[in-house]
């Protein structure tokens, strides 16, 4: 069926009502034709939940995890890549609305179940810890935070080199603990390699550019490098702009 399969175009592209419209179509659909404990109909669920969650719709994106997460257990079990994306997802929601202990309880139990699939090497476990890592930040376990994505790196940089694009992410994640830790001189290197990467392999209008230089931006700003700060901002709102237009929130973020 290639409606999932559209559907997730669309949210990789950030387009989220298209993409609610098809995963609404698809799911009934699905049920029907698979089965309601088939785990590609979870799939459908859980992309239902992504977009949900993009829209800010926490609980309704909880409600479609948890079915998801019913279905994937019955249909292929716990161990399984299915059923620890679904628990991973559910983490960063509760994340999200602040209700950290219990995000913290998901996290811990999804890190068990990619260890027990992948082994701690493996770089669908490294962006698991980057995820984790953020979500330790936010909630200001700054230390614990820096842990996560330190090992993080060590799996990227060993799996694909030190210049892959999946690391610009990672490296901005590094970037924000090391300012709160004012290590300024180890963030901007960090920013700077980030940036030479998308240089290397994007387009200057991709959105990976902006998030760098918002990083930037926000450094700079903790430094009271004023001119600087506004110079990466005015550049990075440009670019969010031109890319998501005026009414989206990572534009109303950077105009912040």
């Amino acid at each position: 069926m290639s409606l999932n399969g559209l559907g997730s175009a669309y949210l990789q592209m950030e387009n989220i009502d298209d993409a609610e419209k098809i995963f609404t179509e698809a799911a009934p659909l699905y049920e029907k034709v698979l089965g309601k404990y088939h785990p590609d109909y979870g799939v459908v669920l859980f992309n239902l939940a992504n977009v949900n969650t993009a829209k800010g719709n926490y609980l309704k994106a909880i409600e479609f995890l948890e079915k998801d997460l019913s279905i994937q257990n019955t249909a292929v079990g716990k161990i399984h890549i299915n059923y620890a994306q679904a628990l991973q997802a559910m983490a960063s929601v509760y994340g999200i609305m602040g209700q950290f202990r219990k995000a913290d309880e998901l996290y811990t139990e999804t890190s068990e179940l990619y260890t027990k699939l992948y082994g701690k090497m493996h770089p669908d476990y490294a962006i698991f810890l980057n995820n984790y890592g953020m979500f330790l930040f936010n909630k200001g376990d700054i230390q614990k935070a820096e842990e996560k994505l330190n090992d993080a790196w060590g799996i990227q940089a060993a799996a694909f080199g030190e210049d892959h694009p999946d690391n610009i992410s990672l490296l901005c994640n590094m970037a924000n603990v090391q300012v709160q830790k004012d290590l300024y001189k180890e963030a901007e290197k960090n920013l700077f390699h980030a940036m030479k990467i998308a240089k290397t392999y994007y387009k200057k209008e991709d959105p990976q550019f902006s998030t760098v230089l918002n990083n930037l931006a926000v450094m700079y700003y903790e430094l009271a490098n004023y001119d600087k700060a506004e110079e990466y901002y005015k550049e990075a709102l440009e670019l969010r702009k031109n890319f998501y237009g005026e009414k989206h929130t990572e534009y109303a973020v950077t105009l912040n």
